[in-house]
């Protein structure tokens, strides 16, 4: 007797989360390209530390402060609209960047691809968390991570070998920004079916009252702890390549590719963060995360450049991996349909405004002490931070 066909639903829902790790793969395929071209772009206009940060903040500043109305707007308009027009307008801001011929031309196209880029992760997580069940959530949304995570890996390479072969930076901009075309093609037509399912739910959510203090009961600890997490990362992530250049005299192309090596940690711990938080909680995953990142980000500033230092990067990306889908899933844990969205915008805006004022801060804090002193502070407060969370371990 032939086996009966999978029930039209159940497709449908992969083929939905299967076009949005396409879209999250292009989103981060732009996103992550400025870091490894940083040094690059750093040449081209004769930057120093605080001016390259400052590039880097146009990006984060933006991108963290649209996520409040983008978000918002989703939980009202639908949230696969949304993610589509920002998809296009990436790929617009990418233009943009390809073409500008002066550093205030660069800068505000930097500014355009964040307000752009801001309108995915939260009304994508939003719409992943809607379809799939609590006991499926944290797996989902580590999947769907995974999409992100090998725009991460694929951004350093694509970017840089790009630039190699055309002679400019300019052009890596101009081809990476196609993928965002195509991204939003697929989601338009792949997702239908599913946001009306998910219209249908935020409309008519019966847990229509959100209690604000309730949910800042729960979920104020640990978004502290994610955005702290984000602080730690941000400032080692950011300046990574230019330390391997000035510290260990790494060429640029290949010091750009260690972001990758990070990237390839956070493709395996997504998906294994996800799963694991399905299993035995969010916030075990989450206290996992905070307290092993300090430990080896004073690794990375001690090691000299090997193999040695690769596995450290490895593992450190497998606990920034962590920690995406397990801060999703607890929000859609504790928050209605009818403003998960909203809230998971205030929790992004939270983690990439931390980011965009730390860069340039850390950036002026390496002009005045040195990029090696610099990151070797960072990995101290880093390993402060791991520290301090190991008595807060029973409240959250």
């Amino acid at each position: 007797m032939p086996a009966l066909p999978a029930p039209p639903w159940k497709g449908s829902r992969m083929a939905a989360l299967g076009a949005f790790m396409l879209g999250h793969f292009s989103h981060h395929l732009v996103t992550a390209a400025i870091i490894p071209l940083l040094p690059m772009i750093r040449d081209s206009f004769q930057l120093d530390y605080l001016l390259s940060g400052l590039l880097l903040s146009g990006f984060s500043l933006s991108y963290g402060f649209a996520q409040l109305p983008t978000a918002a707007l989703a939980d009202r308009v639908g949230k696969r609209l949304v993610v589509v027009v920002g998809l296009l307008g990436t790929g617009a801001g990418c233009v943009g960047a390809g073409l500008a011929t002066g550093y205030e031309q660069l800068l505000l196209s930097f500014v355009a691809i964040g307000v752009a880029a801001s309108t995915y992760h939260a009304p994508a997580a939003t719409f992943i968390s809607q379809i799939f069940d609590k006991e499926a959530r944290g797996r989902s949304l580590g999947i769907h991570s995974v999409g992100g995570n090998c725009g991460l890996l694929a951004a350093p390479v694509a970017s840089i070998l790009v630039a190699g072969l055309t002679g400019s930076w300019r052009n890596s901009f101009l081809l990476i920004g196609l993928p965002t075309l195509l991204a939003a093609a697929v989601i338009w037509f792949a997702a239908s079916a599913q946001d009306r399912a998910v219209l249908k739910v935020t409309t008519e959510d019966p847990t229509a009252t959100l209690d604000l203090r309730r949910v800042a009961e729960a979920l104020g600890l640990v978004i502290l702890l994610a955005v702290l997490t984000q602080l730690m990362a941000s400032g080692m992530n950011s300046f990574l390549p230019l330390y391997l250049v000035d510290v260990h005299g790494v060429p640029r192309e290949l010091a750009g590719l260690v972001i990758g090596v990070v990237s390839a940690g956070s493709l395996v711990g997504a998906p294994m963060g996800g799963t694991l938080s399905d299993r035995i909680g969010r916030k075990p995953v989450i206290l996992m995360t905070v307290m092993g990142m300090g430990p080896l980000m004073l690794m990375i500033t001690l090691l000299p450049f090997g193999f040695l230092l690769a596995v450290v990067l490895i593992a450190y990306g497998i606990l920034i991996g962590f920690r995406m889908p397990t801060i999703e899933s607890v929000i859609a844990d504790e928050v209605p349909a009818h403003r998960r969205s909203t809230i998971m915008g205030v929790y992004f805006f939270l983690s990439q405004e931390t980011q965009g004022i730390s860069t340039p801060l850390v950036g002026w804090l390496m002009d005045q002490v040195g990029v090696h002193s610099g990151l070797i502070g960072i990995a101290a407060f880093g390993l402060f931070c791991s520290l301090a969370v190991v008595p807060l371990r029973k409240r959250i």
